[in-house]
């Protein structure tokens, strides 16, 4: 938060809305919220594949912590128009932290939804897969509600555009045969002790192990030959925030690690392409949190094995998947020359074409 009585005032104000929400429902847990939001579904919804225009090509960008709602963000917005005007963008992963600071607060129709998101990338006329992020449940991760204001603002049927993609706190998603991607709800799977707010819905939109059951279980069913988790936390990086939450960690060990070939995340605001840890298979992970800013503090360099890493501007990842091949181009601010690109196979990942 830019003041300190900002951050005060946008908290209090979220407070209040909570207390609201509370007293006139006596108290009681509730998947409505008292201003008429949507429910939250207590389940993710059913994983229908979108159709591609090729089946055998798919084309997005990963982009996260971009929520800031400055001159940053909207120059970013522009770089990445002039990139998905040039080679073609079907959707974006946003990794988190989609409002800055505290989330939106007011409720899913809180104002910061225009200014943090549909006004920024208006120009964009692709879908958004969204996740939740620390600053999207009140800065620290705890104030969960608000992240339920994200997924309601997805529900609602009077938005400015259908961008905005978020139906419940983690889903799926799956694209043809070629792609699957799965969002999954950090807060939840940490040891911090989030989720100890007052918080509405069903109880299992919380429940970290209903939410590890269905990573687990549906990562190994689907038949995508490529698969892609993403979320907020990092597994660890050589970033600012280093080695990750030691439950988070064992969650991706356990589901992830080994079967997805990329754990996509943000929360470090920088970009890197990291290779596969020795704990995690063959995995790899890629660091896509500059979006709405570049990272000035000092990395602390922990020794993660990665291919690239980059902290000079605001930037994002261009994906694109064709057929058992997957290039990826980091861009910063100049939409016609990626400051990296990595192209890799299946095969040269370890995982075999028909797997």
């Amino acid at each position: 938060m830019r003041s300190g009585d900002m951050l005060s005032r946008v908290v209090v104000a979220g407070l209040c809305g909570v207390l609201l929400v509370a007293c006139q429902n006596g108290g009681r847990s509730t998947a409505v919220a008292a201003n008429g939001g949507p429910a939250i579904p207590a389940a993710p919804p059913e994983n229908l594949p979108q159709p591609l225009a090729d089946d055998d090509v798919v084309r997005f960008i990963a982009i996260g912590d971009m929520g800031t709602q400055d001159d940053v963000q909207a120059a970013l917005a522009t770089t990445m128009k002039a990139v998905c005007d040039a080679r073609g963008c079907d959707f974006a992963l946003a990794t988190g932290d989609n409002i800055y600071y505290v989330g939106p607060v007011l409720g899913p129709n809180d104002p910061q939804f225009y200014t943090a998101f549909e006004l920024p990338y208006a120009e964009l006329d692709f879908p958004f897969y969204l996740t939740l992020g620390n600053h999207d449940n009140g800065a620290t991760g705890h104030l969960v509600l608000f992240g339920d204001y994200e997924v309601q603002y997805s529900l609602r049927e009077d938005k400015p555009s259908d961008k905005w993609n978020m139906p419940a706190r983690y889903y799926r998603q799956a694209f043809g045969d070629l792609l699957e991607i799965w969002s999954i709800d950090g807060d939840t799977l940490t040891t911090q002790g989030r989720i100890t707010d007052i918080k509405l819905g069903p109880d299992i939109i919380y429940d970290g192990a209903t939410q590890r059951a269905w990573l687990h279980d549906t990562l190994r069913s689907s038949p995508a030959r490529w698969k892609i988790v993403f979320g907020h936390y990092q597994y660890g990086s050589n970033g600012n925030y280093g080695d990750g939450d030691p439950a988070f960690k064992q969650v991706l060990q356990d589901s992830v690690c080994d079967v997805a070939q990329f754990y996509i995340h943000g929360h470090e605001h920088d970009l890197r392409w990291m290779a596969p840890q020795s704990d995690c298979g063959r995995t790899e992970f890629v660091v896509t949190g500059a979006g709405g800013r570049a990272e000035t503090r000092p990395p602390q360099n922990l020794g993660f094995a990665e291919y690239f890493n980059y902290r000079d501007s605001a930037g994002f990842i261009y994906f694109e998947i064709k057929g058992d091949r997957l290039t990826g181009d980091f861009y910063g601010d100049n939409p016609d020359a990626p400051v990296y690109s990595r192209s890799v196979t299946l095969t040269e990942l370890g995982f075999a074409a028909a797997e």
